[in-house]
């Protein structure tokens, strides 16, 4: 069995296909020549900066019109009592 790559960090050996040490938890690096397993490498994500700026205005609401306030009624004349 052959033995696997030696942590940079603490000096551990460890199994052939570790990816990172199993004594300190640092990343192994691969061996010289190993090819990367990594895909092919992706366009950069969307950042913030490829939108364009929005105005402010329209990212509230408008403020609503205040309900109006009801008149009072007048309230009605009494009626004469007949004589």
């Amino acid at each position: 069995m052959s033995e696997g790559p030696i942590c940079q960090s603490c000096g551990h050996t460890n199994a052939p296909d570790a990816m990172f040490c199993s004594k300190c938890g640092s990343k192994i690096a691969p061996p010289a020549g190993a090819r990367s397993t990594d895909p092919e490498p992706r366009p950069a994500a969307r950042t913030i900066e490829d939108d364009p700026p929005v105005a402010p205005d329209s990212l509230t609401e408008p403020e609503p019109e205040p309900a109006p306030t009801p008149e009072p009624e007048p309230e009605p004349a009494p009626e004469p009592e007949p004589e």
